[in-house]
């Protein structure tokens, strides 16, 4: 065995590449698609916990900048909240989609 070489190392980079860039997709797609919990009576995002009645505002048909590889403009429900947060759930995120929009139309009445 020979060892590394120069021809080795060619090959090994665009693997570290590879497995970087899987790692950064997995992390951003977490950071920004959070799993959300809801019923009747709450809302919970990450390990932030609401009531329905801390929604200051609910804008269904919002568009909002999703950063991955570059800046695109997708559509998004934004939630806001009395303590000045906002929850913005993208869209096309989402396999429940059906079920958050009629949950959130309900409360938006």
């Amino acid at each position: 065995m020979e060892g590394l070489n120069k021809g080795n190392i060619i090959l090994i980079i665009p693997l570290v590449l590879f497995f970087g860039i899987g790692c950064y997709s997995v992390i951003a797609f977490f950071k920004k698609v959070p799993a959300i919990y809801f019923d009747e009576k709450l809302l919970k995002v990450k390990k932030e916990t609401y009531k329905w009645n801390d929604i200051t505002s609910i804008n269904i048909n919002s568009k909002d900048h999703f950063y991955y590889w570059a800046k695109s403009e997708v559509a998004t429900i934004k939630i806001e909240f009395f303590d000045k947060k906002s929850l913005i759930i993208y869209k096309s995120m989402y396999s429940n989609l059906n079920e958050i929009e009629e949950f959130v139309n309900k409360l938006n009445k």
